[in-house]
């Protein structure tokens, strides 16, 4: 029986999906923001040291004053002689002003570009859990397929991050994606299929359940479309036989309460997007009332 083992076995599991949700790795979040704060004492330091030199600068020769007014005579290698030991420190001190401050923009940089990176979700982690250490079934541990400090890769949860294809997933999507995802399962990439005829696959691939994006999204535009309908459409056939105008006041305001329900959970529309698109169904609404098809309604009670 094969297991995932070694990193070559790994880095195949990781990859065998094409949205890249497997790929699942350390942020060392703790040593990261380390590093920034070691790059930011090397800046405090040298920022208050050039400030000692400058406020010394105020007393200092003629000759010392030209040289921190021309960057070519302020190199060490062209200062004169008998000034070199007082610009030198300085030189040394912008060199590496250079380095620290472009270290430590990069890096901050780097940080923020890494927190907009989407946290793995509880699901998938515990596979990828699961595959990593091999496990058979719940009374089993399994064997890690990395060894040594390796094993704890993942038991961080907060510490982890998803190299996941990012897409436009709007809400919905999203909930039946991580809650019904038994409904949209298909079989297993054709690589490890064709794997495991050649003996070199995983005997993981029945653990695991691979989701088609294609049934799902489909499902999702048949769910927007009969919403849709039945906003609409449902709306104007209950208008149309209502004779109170105070009700159809009621029924305008509770479809377009319905309307809003629906748009602010179900997509990923904004806040202003919410807005204009209840105020341009709560007008079809209205226009359908006042006129148009309505002109047939019975007189309101």
């Amino acid at each position: 029986m094969e297991y995932i083992s070694g990193y070559q076995g790994l880095a195949r599991f990781m990859v065998r999906d094409k949205d890249r949700s497997p790929c699942i790795f350390r942020t060392f979040d703790r040593l990261a923001v380390r590093n920034l704060l070691y790059l930011q004492s090397e800046l405090l330091s040298i920022e208050h040291r050039l400030e000692a030199l400058d406020h010394a600068d105020i007393r200092a020769s003629m000759d010392v004053k030209a040289c921190l007014r021309d960057w070519n005579t302020m190199k060490v290698e062209e200062a004169d002689e008998s000034i070199r030991c007082q610009i030198e420190e300085r030189a040394q001190l912008v060199q590496k002003l250079k380095m620290a401050m472009r270290d430590y923009r990069e890096m901050l940089l780097l940080e923020h570009q890494i927190r907009a990176i989407e946290r793995p979700s509880q699901r998938t982690l515990e596979a990828v859990r699961n595959c990593f250490n091999n496990v058979k079934s719940s009374l089993s541990p399994g064997v890690p397929a990395l060894d040594g400090l390796n094993t704890s890769i993942f038991d961080n949860a907060d510490d982890l991050i998803s190299l996941k294809i990012a897409t436009d997933d709007d809400r919905l999507t999203r909930f039946l994606q991580n809650t019904f995802p038994v409904f949209f399962a298909k079989r297993a990439p054709e690589s490890d299929v064709e794997a495991q005829k050649r003996g070199i696959g995983s005997n993981l691939d029945s653990q695991l359940l691979y989701y088609s994006e294609r049934r799902l999204h489909a499902f999702v535009v048949f769910i927007y479309i009969a919403l849709a309908s039945c906003l609409l459409f449902g709306a104007m056939f209950n208008l149309y036989f209502v004779e109170s105008n105070t009700k159809r006041l009621g029924f305008i305001a509770g479809y377009t309460i319905a309307f809003a329900i629906c748009v602010g959970f179900l997509t990923n529309a904004r806040r202003a997007e919410i807005f204009g698109a209840c105020a341009a169904y709560a007008a079809v609404l209205v226009v359908f009332v006042s006129g148009g098809l309505s002109g047939n309604m019975p007189p309101g009670g």
